[in-house]
């Protein structure tokens, strides 16, 4: 097992290949609902996880009980960067610091995240 920035690089390498032999089973599906609690606040639900709870804060007539809806949308679209940045740096090892340093400028301030790529 090859593990690069904790990504199991023969995993994504074997999934790869499978996805090119197999076109369609690279078709990726996910759900989520989310159902009204009350006020500003519901609850999602996401895959087989615990649901999410999203609430407004204090100041805006909600309780605060979770992160509000821009804040989750912000955080999936950080995710979804991060991860993609890290899988495929991970994969592709001639990246270098100028890599590094246009993604921090082009997308840094999706993030508060102290965690840099390797």
């Amino acid at each position: 097992m090859t593990k690069i920035n904790g990504v199991d690089t023969k995993v994504i390498e074997n999934i790869v290949e499978n996805y090119k032999k197999n076109p369609e089973e690279g078709i990726a599906g996910w759900s989520s609902s989310v159902e009204w609690i009350g006020g500003f606040y519901a609850e999602a639900q996401i895959g087989d996880h615990k649901p999410v709870l999203i609430e407004e804060p204090d100041w805006f007539s909600g309780s605060n009980k979770g992160p509000n809806p821009a804040e989750l949308l912000l955080s999936a679209l950080d995710g979804c960067l991060s991860i993609s940045f890290i899988v495929t740096k991970s994969i592709r090892q001639p990246c270098c610091f100028l890599f590094n340093w246009v993604i921090s400028r082009q997308y840094g301030y999706f993030s508060s995240s102290k965690n840099h790529f390797y």
